[in-house]
């Protein structure tokens, strides 16, 4: 896991390791697991909605 920084009045980047790597990587990845988890409800109870309520398309179920 490397951070990119930006060089000022170049077309450069520097590459640096952040202060605790171990730590930033596990909340960056079980953050985007969590967020997903709430996608793929969010979607469930959608259709399930749309189910309850006669609003499916022919072929969504």
């Amino acid at each position: 896991m490397l951070i990119r920084e930006p060089v000022p009045r170049s077309r450069r980047d520097r590459y640096r390791m952040p202060d605790n790597p171990w730590y930033e990587a596990t909340i960056t990845k079980t953050g985007l697991y969590f967020v997903q988890e709430e996608i793929d409800s969010l979607g469930e109870r959608w259709r399930t909605r749309r189910a309850a309520t006669g609003h499916v398309r022919p072929g969504e179920v």
